[in-house]
């Protein structure tokens, strides 16, 4: 007789039915899915590259206060260092229209710093440098 740890198998994620394990064949399934998942976990952190911060501009063609902060924002982008991942956003773009609205921008331009899931809205000076020790805090 074979010792069998008391573990269970799901048989529908949905209804969650256990069933526990009584053959070997059962065991040796859980297993290799064990395995799988710890492989999937450990390849995980390479897929999704970790990221300090994320900045994002918005912005709209023909915004005098947006085109005088171009040079600065593509100043910043090649300045900033690994870490920090930049987007900008053309609110007039209707594909981002669910985007511009869940950030809630009323006006442009309009910067916001995402770190460790918490949004904040910058309301610095417009400058290169400033934006970067911005991020970098």
């Amino acid at each position: 007789m074979h010792f069998l740890p008391k573990l269970y198998i799901f048989n529908n994620i949905k209804t969650i039915k256990q069933k526990p394990i009584t053959k070997m064949r059962d065991l040796e399934v859980v297993g290799v899915i064990l395995v799988i998942i710890i492989i999937l976990a450990s390849c995980a952190k390479y897929a999704y590259p970790k990221t300090d911060c994320t900045m994002t501009f918005f912005h709209r063609p023909g915004c005098g206060y947006c085109s005088r902060m171009y040079d600065q924002w593509d100043s910043f982008v090649s300045k900033a260092p690994k870490g920090i991942k930049t987007r900008k956003i053309n609110i007039r773009d209707k594909r981002y229209n669910q985007l511009v609205a869940a950030y809630g921008v009323r006006s442009v331009p309009h910067i916001v710093k995402e770190k460790r899931g918490r949004r904040s809205v910058y309301k610095g000076p417009r400058k290169a440098n400033d934006l970067l020790s911005y991020a970098i805090s």
